[in-house]
């Protein structure tokens, strides 16, 4: 009995799984091999090789007449790339400032060079797949180093896109370009809510260097006049259409608003929905309790200025508790610097940051701390 295609497919996907094989060097050298092994591909160990020739075959194909499917290619590669083998990374993947991943730097220029395709020649990708084609290149060189000429071409579009500023921001090594953009971006308002990762850069090369008060208040000031005036625009355009759909009994979700007082998972707070776009910061934002704007929650800015001022000691520790989590320094150093900040008041994004960059050397002083 000859077997239909997808039942074979099935078959040889359930055996490769099994066997979960380190693939030959030679397994896809064309593209014609990639669709043969493409839906067994991810049932195979990880083979740096194999990854190398997938991303040139990719890039030499970019702009070919050939029919091809680029957007899987990118896929493939994205879900390939994870399945580096993580005890390289030194056990658990760090979730914050985690290291670069090891790999040939003629892969690593490959990658980027299918970054910057998604961007500069998208022509040749269908209108709906151009998203979702940079997505999945955005997501395969966050875990990559690069030449100086790369990390420059970056810093020089660090602003044209958020995923280039990510990219800057959350280079995965120490880098004297980026820290040097830093500096020289230091005071740039479109840096001021990622004001942690920026000190990041500086910390990397002056472990001395701590953020001044005056600098904390100029960024709050800053988010101050740009969040009241977008909090006026909300209540001039949207406050009388909620009143009239609480009254026919249209209720807004607010699910995606419960976790205001915590914070997300690089220390700040997020007070945004729809229609209302509030600047993230470090810091707690008091909530508004009158009925006006039920039944949305408005932060409340007349506290939110009262509790910035009266705790701006405490906000300058928890900004360099992150922007030393952040940095690329190796944990005992961290560790090291970021006692000088260990307070009852502290102790939540303390234990935050070690576990979220791996970091014993802190867990374990601070449990010695208690001691």
């Amino acid at each position: 009995m000859k077997l239909p295609k997808d039942r074979k497919i099935k078959l040889q996907s359930a055996i490769a799984e099994i066997e979960n094989l380190y693939p030959e060097d030679g397994l896809i050298l064309s593209y014609a091999d990639f669709l043969k092994v493409r839906h067994i591909l991810l049932h195979y160990k990880f083979n740096p090789v194999v990854l190398y020739n997938l991303c040139k075959i990719t890039n030499d194909l970019w702009s070919s007449p050939k029919r091809i499917n680029r957007i899987k290619l990118l896929f493939f590669i994205k879900k390939y790339l994870n399945k580096f083998p993580t005890d390289k990374y030194g056990g658990l993947i760090a979730k914050v400032a985690r290291p670069a991943i090891d790999l040939p730097s003629d892969t690593c220029k490959l990658l980027f060079q299918l970054f910057k395709k998604t961007y500069l020649e998208s022509q040749y990708l269908p209108k709906s797949q151009v998203e979702d084609a940079r997505s999945f290149a955005n997501n395969i060189l966050i875990d990559i180093g690069l030449s100086h000429e790369e990390e420059q071409w970056l810093c020089a579009n660090a602003f044209k896109n958020n995923n280039f500023l990510n990219r800057v921001l959350r280079y995965p090594i120490c880098s004297s370009v980026i820290s040097r953009w830093a500096k020289d971006n230091y005071s740039n308002d479109a840096l001021r809510e990622r004001r942690s990762e920026l000190l990041s850069w500086i910390v990397n090369e002056d472990l001395q260097h701590e953020v001044s008060i005056q600098t904390l208040i100029d960024d709050f000031e800053f988010f101050y006049i740009k969040d009241t005036s977008a909090k006026q625009e909300y209540e001039h355009e949207h406050i009388s259409s909620m009143i009239i759909k609480h009254e026919l009994g249209e209720y807004v979700s607010l699910s995606n608003h419960d976790n205001i007082l915590d914070p997300e998972e690089d220390g700040t707070y997020d007070f945004s929905y729809s229609g209302l776009q509030i600047s993230r910061r470090s810091y707690p934002f008091p909530k508004d309790e009158s009925k006006d704007y039920w039944p949305l929650r408005m932060p409340d800015f007349n506290q939110l200025r009262i509790d910035f001022y009266n705790n701006l000691t405490v906000h300058q520790e928890f900004t360099m508790i992150w922007a030393i989590a952040y940095c690329k320094l190796d944990n005992s150093i961290k560790c090291e610097l970021l006692k000088k900040y260990f307070s009852n008041k502290t102790f939540k994004s303390l234990y935050r940051v070690g576990v979220k960059t791996n970091n014993l050397y802190l867990l374990q002083w601070m449990l010695e701390v208690d001691e």
